[in-house]
């Protein structure tokens, strides 16, 4: 690292470095997830519930549920490894019993299946349920298109 005026201006540009690598990582990620969704909209032949969301909304907000549920599972490892564990670890409110596991959901038919979803899974489907809608068959009209800004011009 070149230290410019000092110590201290060397560390705020290699912080500054990093917040600029950081932020475009960020930045491919949601693209590339925008881009997969775009897909996986048409061929569920769905569509947003409102030109205002985007397939980069989804990206940004399935990023932010899985990331969440990530920290929440090293808590628990952290929890798990500790020698004094809080008490609610041993009810049934304990983090490992809310974040592991397989759930209860939909199926195809829309009943709801004994098991086999995640809470990653179910919450993700919130998402979509939340942003997209179904296209109807006998809408014949244009398909609004998933609108990320990721397909060219």
């Amino acid at each position: 690292m070149v230290y410019l005026h000092g110590p201290q201006r060397g560390r705020e540009i290699g912080g500054l470095r990093l917040a600029a690598a950081l932020l475009d990582g960020q930045k491919r990620l949601i693209n590339q997830f925008a881009a997969l969704y775009d897909q996986m909209l048409a061929v569920l032949r769905m569509r947003f519930r409102s030109d205002a969301y985007t397939t980069r909304h989804m990206a940004v907000i399935g990023a932010a549920l899985v990331e969440g549920l990530a920290l929440r599972k090293f808590l628990h490892l952290a929890i798990d490894q500790a020698e004094q564990k809080p008490a609610i670890e041993a009810t049934d409110w304990a983090l490992g019993n809310l974040i592991g596991g397989s759930l209860p959901g939909p199926s195809p038919g829309g009943a709801i299946t004994d098991d086999g979803w995640s809470l990653a899974a179910l919450a993700f489907l919130g998402i979509v349920d939340a942003l997209a809608e179904p296209i109807p068959s006998e809408d014949p009209g244009p398909e609004r298109e998933a609108a990320s800004g990721t397909s060219p011009s």
